[in-house]
């Protein structure tokens, strides 16, 4: 019965390593191009800009109209922000889709902590001359989402969180707990209009 067990978990678990790591060998790796198109009609611009805070990976689709900054999740980067946006490009919305701090283009050193990588995006804001954003976050991108509507409320319009991680800050009120994540409202002082 063990055999059965073990032969089982190994079918479970190797069948669909071998088929990514197979996907790995034949596509050349997870490389992104600078001019990629990702899905039909979602075409990837990739640009690196040296910011006061250090250097940022990003893409930037559309000239007019509000600037949602796009927040990519733990395995992607710029590529998987602009994917998570892709829907709003019809809608007259810039999208903002830079690569977090040790993803892709945008080295580590550029912000370490969830402060310094906030402060890497207002910086990223200032380059490029945008004074605004709706936050869009997936993920792990949750907690740099937060930090920088904490730490730039005037710099904010909107903050839609898909899934993120969070834990209570002290001082913050817990609203919901779902499977072990613990949400929390850290931010309430500076929503209050």
């Amino acid at each position: 019965m063990k055999t059965i067990i073990l032969v089982g978990v190994s079918i479970l678990v190797g069948a669909p390593t071998l088929f990514l790591l197979g996907l790995l060998l034949w596509d050349g790796g997870f490389e992104v191009g600078p001019h990629q198109a990702l899905l039909p009609g979602v075409q990837l611009n990739l640009r690196t800009v040296t910011t006061v805070r250090g250097p940022v990976q990003y893409d930037l689709y559309g000239t007019q109209g509000p600037v949602v900054l796009s927040l990519h999740a733990g395995l992607g980067g710029a590529d998987q922000g602009r994917l998570f946006a892709s829907f709003l490009q019809e809608k007259e919305f810039r999208i903002l889709s830079p690569s977090r701090p040790g993803y892709l283009g945008t080295p580590l050193s550029s912000g370490k902590t969830l402060e310094e990588q906030a402060d890497l995006f207002a910086a990223l804001l200032d380059t490029l001359k945008i004074k605004k954003v709706g936050i869009l976050s997936a993920s792990a991108a949750g907690p740099v989402a937060y930090a920088f509507a904490e730490r730039y409320p005037q710099r904010v319009w909107g903050l839609v969180a898909i899934d993120n991680v969070s834990r209570p800050k002290p001082g913050g009120t817990l609203v919901a707990q779902d499977s072990g994540q613990l949400f929390s409202i850290p931010l309430d002082r500076n929503w209050q209009n």
